[in-house]
Formats: structure tokens, C-alpha cells, sequence
């Protein structure tokens, strides 16, 4: 299993302050079945900055940890950044890093709007060749009040990454539910811990096992290779997004 959106680098946030806590975090993926994760701290989410270049050096300074420490674990850098309106002009400046620093960028909404930017940027983005993954969706009222704007973000090149913790229902039903739907209606793309040490259990491999249960063995293989696309920097595997109706979202889970 490959996780695609950790805060396992140390001193970046909220993840880890200390290289030794970061290497106790990756033991324990590792005793979860996880060969691989994306170390992605926040960006420009008004209370964090990590750039570029810090991301690569501190994702070597762990791997090189990791392999003396005889750790099962890759780390690939990454980087969660908010959506602003700077956010090209920084990307040109060097500033942003994508996954793996290849062609797939994490990005994140605000988390009580839609900015009306969005799908220019999202755009533009793909119009110098990276594709753009929003993180959390399905936590944004404004996205489950009019779920069209996530699905014409969708058709238009984007993809999505939904939190195991929504689709275990760790946060409220709806959230639950919403994302299931999503996934359903081929509106979400990957799944992540996005574990930052908080909590003593892994959930990836759970959340898998309820993709499968409740939408089939077929989605849940999606969700399980998509991250080795990411590395490979290759296309995902997806199905044509289909709208979610509001009215589904009543109770079909």
C-alpha cells in the first residue's frame, strides 16, 4: 500500500518535531503494510510555509534515516498547498513542489468555500502540464450544498483525495456519506491517512476494505494503484464522473 498524503517530515507543522519521531511514525507504517508514502505539509494555509526545496532536502535527510534504521518505508516528497491567487507566479518562482516532483499537484480548498478562481486556476495549472488533486472535498459545505461544482472540476481534468477517516465515519454521517457517493460516482480518485502521529492505528487498509465492501472489489483495485501512478508519474486509472445528485445523498449508504 502506498499512502499518498502524510505529514511524516519533522519540524514542518503539525507534523513531527523530531527526526526520531518521524522514524517512529514510519514504523508504523511500515508494520501496516505500507511500502511507500508522500511526505506533504501544508503550504500556504496561513499558518504554515514549506518550500520547495526545504521538502526535497528534508525528504533525503529521512530516506537516508530510514534506510540506516533498516526501514521498510519510501518517503516522496510533496506538498499540500492552499489554492491562492499567487499560487502560478510561486510555481514558476520554484516555490511549489508537486508529488514526487512530478506532474500530480496536492492542492487544498478553503475549508468553507469554493474561491470563484478555482477553475481558471485549475486550468492554467493544466495548461503547463500538472495535474491537480484536490484534498478533502467532501468537508467543504460548499461542495456537498452544489456537488455540480466538484463534478465539473472533475470532468475538466481534476482529480480528487478523500480522507480514510470520512470514509471510516470518524467525522459526521454526512461527511460519510458524501464521500462514499463521490466515490460512487467516480468523483474521487484516491484515498489517504493524511496521518500526522495523532492517532495509534493506520486506517488505510480499513478504508480500502470498505471501498470494496461497499462499492466493489473493482473500485477498491482503482484506489490501491492509483498511488504507484502518482510515483510513476503516469496516467490514473478513472471512470467518466457522473453528477451526484443531492437528493442521493439521503441515505443510499
Amino acid at each position: 500500500m502506498i499512502d499518498i498524503s502524510t505529514h511524516i517530515l519533522p519540524g514542518c507543522g503539525d507534523g513531527p518535531e523530531s527526526m526520531s519521531h518521524s522514524v517512529e511514525m514510519a514504523r508504523k507504517f511500515s508494520a501496516a503494510g505500507i511500502s511507500a508514502v508522500f511526505a506533504t505539509p501544508h503550504h500556504k494555509n496561513g499558518k504554515y510555509d514549506n518550500f520547495r526545496d526545504d521538502i526535497l532536502l528534508n525528504t533525503g535527510r529521512l530516506n537516508t534515516e530510514l534506510l540506516e534504521e533498516g526501514i521498510s518505508l519510501t518517503v516522496y516528497p510533496g506538498q499540500k498547498t492552499k489554492l491562492y491567487g499567487d499560487l502560478i507566479a510561486d510555481l514558476v518562482k520554484g516555490e511549489i513542489l508537486p508529488l514526487n516532483d512530478g506532474m500530480y499537484l496536492l492542492l487544498e480548498l478553503p475549508s468553507d468555500h469554493v474561491p470563484k478562481y478555482t477553475e481558471q486556476l485549475l486550468y492554467d495549472l493544466q495548461i503547463k502540464g500538472l495535474i491537480p488533486i484536490l484534498a478533502g472535498p467532501e468537508h467543504n459545505p460548499q461542495i456537498m450544498e452544489q456537488p455540480d461544482l466538484l463534478y465539473e472540476l472533475v470532468r475538466r481534468g481534476a482529480l480528487t483525495m478523500i480522507g480514510t477517516s470520512s470514509i471510516l465515519g470518524d467525522h459526521k454521517r454526512a461527511i460519510q456519506r458524501f464521500a462514499l457517493q463521490m466515490i460512487d460516482c467516480n468523483l474521487a480518485h484516491f484515498i489517504s491517512s493524511n496521518h500526522n502521529g495523532s492517532r495509534e492505528a493506520l486506517q488505510l487498509s480499513k478504508a480500502y476494505d470498505m471501498i470494496g465492501k461497499k462499492l466493489g472489489k473493482d473500485t477498491e483495485f482503482l484506489f490501491r494503484e492509483n498511488p504507484q501512478y502518482v510515483i510513476e508519474g503516469t496516467s490514473i486509472l478513472k471512470d467518466a464522473p457522473k453528477r451526484l445528485k443531492k437528493k442521493k445523498a439521503l441515505g443510499i449508504f
